[in-house]
């Protein structure tokens, strides 16, 4: 206890540079002489603390005293400098958080990394939701949102929102949704008419942690795909732990997905690729690929 107010103590000097006996004592509900013991306690700890006398006096700390000089050292300051700016310091309120939290250390910030996890098709938009759902997760603010669903079913839900996730290139919204009574996964880029509604939510026991699902959905499909290792740079880049085995020409990757996926992201590779199993899928790929060339047909 005695600790923890001796901390409490150089903070609230740090904070309002002098502060009275009384004051310090009322604070904490000790007596005078309490505080001045602790005083001694922390000048002998050689904090620069001293005590001035008269109307106007009181406690004070010696002037550009900062925290770094009692309780850390060169590499904790940093470590705890990089960890704030790795884990999304990059909005204008974050950065001036940090500059502050430089300055009370006095060390320069580390520009040694920049991570920028939109996409190249909208990524002002996708930016804009995460900081919008951000503030409503602290607030618990609930959202109403419009939904794509994988059915290309545009719903209106309200959601009340617990958790941003990153996975597989995409940021999802974990929250709990009205309509269907349960926790859901949103991805933010099926999100469409974003709004904070003025009603707030008592949070749930979450049903499970994000890292404990995978973000599929009933209907995925295990597949077996063969894809020419002329496209090793996107193989390596997005497979890599699908592969199942390989040879000279060939990579056999095992992956799982919905069949509306599967096709689309199959015909991404092009002819470079082909599906192996399921065999009655082949029969669907054939009807969706001459579907195709009637387009193109002269």
């Amino acid at each position: 206890m005695k600790n923890e107010r001796l901390f409490e103590i150089v903070w609230l000097l740090m904070k309002n540079k002098m502060l009275s006996a009384q004051v310090l004592a009322d604070h904490f509900e000790v007596s005078i002489r309490t505080i001045y013991r602790d005083i001694e306690t922390l000048s002998m700890a050689n904090i620069p603390i001293y005590t001035q006398p008269g109307k106007n006096g009181g406690v004070a700390l010696m002037e550009h005293f900062v925290l770094d000089k009692m309780v850390l050292s060169e590499e904790e300051k940093n470590q705890i400098l990089v960890s704030l700016q790795a884990n999304g310091f990059d909005s204008e309120t974050n950065k001036q958080t940090l500059s502050k939290i430089s300055s009370l250390f006095l060390q320069d910030t580390l520009d040694w990394i920049e991570v920028d996890f939109s996409n190249w098709v909208n990524p002002k938009k996708e930016a804009d939701y995460f900081e919008v759902m951000k503030d409503a997760i602290f607030s618990k603010h609930c959202l109403n949102i419009n939904y794509l669903n994988s059915n290309g079913e545009n719903k209106k839900r309200k959601v009340d929102p617990y958790k941003l996730y990153f996975r597989g290139q995409a940021w999802y919204l974990y929250a709990f949704c009205h309509l269907r009574k349960e926790f859901r996964w949103f991805k933010l880029l099926r999100i469409h008419d974003l709004k904070v509604s003025e009603e707030t939510f008592i949070r749930k026991e979450m049903v499970e942690e994000p890292r404990a699902k995978y973000l599929t959905v009933n209907n995925d499909i295990e597949a077996l795909l063969k894809i020419d290792k002329k496209l090793s740079y996107r193989v390596q880049e997005e497979l890599h732990p699908y592969i199942i085995k390989e040879d000279d020409h060939y990579y056999f990757v095992k992956v799982k997905m919905d069949e509306q996926g599967l096709f689309y992201y199959l015909m991404s590779f092009g002819e470079q690729a082909e599906l192996l199993k399921p065999v009655h899928l082949r029969d669907k790929m054939r009807e969706r690929i001459e579907k195709l060339n009637l387009i193109y047909k002269p």
